[in-house]
């Protein structure tokens, strides 16, 4: 067995270099054929070549061969210059080789044999000539067809390559896209708009009227179409029908016409966009703006009633001044819990922490209770009714005193007649002055007394005894959470 002695991977490297070479080559001979000097440079070029081999011979070869050292310059003449230059060089070759063989430099005194040579030269030469111009002419030509079909399959490869990026975007895009020819039959779905509708069959098996609902067919067809066929296209907000549901889906149809190459329609297209999301966006900023206009008024009520309540019990412009500052920045601060609690619930804690910070610089009031969210309007009447009772207990009970503590604490049980949960709330004062109940009720007292209990199964107890008020609120769970306005 015969072994190499050439690695196995030498044999790679050398064909590229090849034909790295043979392409250098090939690039510069096509190169060099292109070059058209001007006419007369050409011929100088040619009769001094003629004359230098003349020279050349007569120094070094003396009367042998006349005519073989002229040869590759007229194959040159007329592969580089064209047929005249190549005629030229072979008519110009027949004077130095007429000297060459003629004994006494007479280049007309012939023998019949030499003659003979002279003519057979010529004509021979004349076809080299024209052979060698016409050999430049086809490979110019062929380097042109070459070149023309490189071009032609580079842009055949970029627009395979743009159709192939087009179709990934189609079929990756999230909008219904396809088209139909003129009488209706649909030739192309995308997945995303069989997903939307619920396609499962091939889509050549349907028709456009089978997108919609059958009710609002005419119409379309009547209309939408024909102004796509008109104008070219037509966009606007329609409904689709699901396959398996029959449910109406809203979408913004746009459909266009496709033309063929001389511009006339052969098929219409569409790109159509879900709209349910929109809509249900829609829908829920209407509500939004709904219910931020009943909350406004709620607001507004709430407001009222705290300043004309307060202007009636306050002894005095600069006590009422001061409570109807200190109840609206309650208020305030209860709104701020709502915008930062879950959907539009308020936290109790948060609720009653804020307030009663006010009156509890040295955190003296404790809390206690299970994690609770009530609804907008029990978080606001809620932080007033705290506000009230740390503005007492401030003024006259236990945080009036730096000894003095308050106790909040809130549960939830379950009424013994109605079955159903509710919130029992209790504020207890602790060493602070002895309790005297008040002469008369003011704004504070009645709200604490309404308190939360407004709703059905609700109650509130204030106890004014010696060593400490006591107010214990009940109202029902549910209705707090999910009131009602």
């Amino acid at each position: 067995m015969i072994r190499s002695c050439v690695p196995v991977g030498s044999f790679p490297n050398t064909v590229p270099d090849a034909m790295s070479i043979s392409g250098a080559y090939r690039r510069s001979l096509i190169k060099a054929l292109r070059v058209r000097l001007p006419a007369p440079a050409t011929y100088a070029l040619v009769a001094l070549a003629i004359v230098v081999v003349a020279a050349l011979r007569a120094a070094f070869v003396t009367d042998l061969l006349p005519f073989l050292f002229f040869i590759p310059v007229i194959i040159a003449s007329a592969l580089f210059g064209g047929r005249g230059p190549g005629f030229f060089a072979t008519l110009a070759s027949t004077i130095p080789a007429a000297y060459a063989m003629s004994p006494d430099d007479a280049p007309l005194s012939l023998t019949g044999a030499q003659w003979a040579a002279q003519i057979l030269f010529v004509i021979v030469n004349l076809g080299i000539a024209e052979l060698a111009a016409s050999l430049r002419h086809a490979v110019l030509v062929l380097n042109e067809v070459a070149e023309g079909r490189r071009v032609a399959i580079s842009s055949l490869a970029r627009e395979v390559q743009q159709r192939d990026q087009l179709s990934r975007i189609v079929e990756n895009s999230t909008d219904f896209i396809a088209y139909a020819d003129l009488e209706g039959r649909v030739q192309y779905v995308n997945e995303a708009g069989k997903a939307l509708l619920g396609l499962k069959d091939p889509e050549g098996t349907t028709r456009i009227s089978d997108y919609f609902p059958a009710d609002k067919w005419a119409c379309i067809e009547a209309d939408v179409l024909a102004t796509a066929l008109r104008e070219g296209s037509w966009t606007g907000d329609l409904h689709f029908r699901h396959f398996g549901t029959g449910e109406e889906i809203p979408v913004r149809f746009n459909v266009f016409t496709l033309p063929d190459a001389d511009g006339r329609p052969i098929a219409y297209g569409t790109v159509t966009s879900d709209l349910r999301r929109e809509h249900a966006a829609e829908q829920e900023r209407q509500l939004l703006v709904t219910e931020l206009a009943h909350r406004l008024k709620n607001t507004l009520a709430i407001a009222q009633s705290i300043a004309t309540q307060t202007l009636r019990s306050a002894p005095d412009l600069a006590t009422a001044r001061k409570s109807l500052s200190e109840r609206i920045q309650a208020l305030s601060r209860a709104h701020d819990i709502l915008l930062t609690g879950q959907h539009d619930s308020g936290a109790v804690a948060s609720v009653i922490k804020s307030a009663v910070e006010l009156h509890d610089p040295e955190d003296r009031v404790a809390l206690r209770g299970p994690d609770l969210f009530v609804g907008p309007k029990a978080a606001l009447t809620l932080a007033l009714i705290t506000h009230e009772l740390a503005t007492n207990a401030a003024k006259y009970g236990a945080l009036s005193v730096p000894e003095g503590r308050v106790h909040i604490a809130w549960v939830v049980e379950i009424d013994d007649g109605t079955k159903l949960p509710t919130l029992a709330l209790m504020w207890r004062e602790i060493g602070g002055p002895p309790v005297v109940p008040p002469s008369r009720k003011g704004f504070g007292s009645k709200l604490i007394e309404v308190g939360l209990s407004g709703s059905v199964g609700g109650s509130v107890e204030l106890d004014y005894a010696p060593d400490g008020l006591k107010c214990r609120i009940v109202a029902p769970l549910t209705e707090l959470q999910t009131e009602k306005s």
